[in-house]
């Protein structure tokens, strides 16, 4: 009787823990000459413009992953990277650093 107790006991806080784990929001920060321009929650559709000292790239988030899909930067190197969900994705011409990151609080969307 004490084993089928722990075993639900155990489950019970198995099941806690991973909901608690999963319920942090995934946020990116984009940055660029290391001054933070965005904070952006991955659970929130959206394509962001970044012009940035005469720098151009967009930024798509969709379904808990980011994409540059567009950058005027001659290798094109981010944008061929595709949708990435936990990598870090740099273009070193436009000097655009895009990191990940887990939070508990945090705006969807800070300048």
């Amino acid at each position: 009787m004490a084993v089928v107790i722990l075993i639900i006991v155990g489950s019970i806080l198995g099941i806690y823990y991973f909901l608690q784990v999963n319920n942090n929001e995934k946020t990116i920060e984009i940055r660029q000459d290391d001054k933070v321009l965005y904070t952006l929650n991955l659970n929130e559709d959206q394509v962001i413009d970044i012009n940035y000292d005469g720098r151009i790239n967009t930024v798509e988030i969709k379904d808990g992953k980011v994409h540059v899909i567009y950058a005027d930067c001659p290798d094109q190197t981010c944008v061929e990277m595709g949708y990435l969900e936990n990598l870090p994705i740099v273009c070193l011409p436009n000097h655009l650093t895009i990191s990940y990151s887990d939070t508990d609080n945090i705006d969807s969307s800070s300048r």
